[in-house]
């Protein structure tokens, strides 16, 4: 799945493809559509 991550301060977000694991018991997994990214 693709992930947009944040490294520092006043750097833009990198979208970056990443493993989709399966959550722990206390997260939760949240889909998320967005345009112009």
């Amino acid at each position: 799945m693709r992930a947009a991550r944040f490294y520092a301060a006043k750097e833009p977000l990198r979208i970056e493809e990443v493993e989709a694991r399966t959550p722990g018991e206390s997260e939760v997994r949240v889909a998320v559509e967005a345009c112009g990214i």
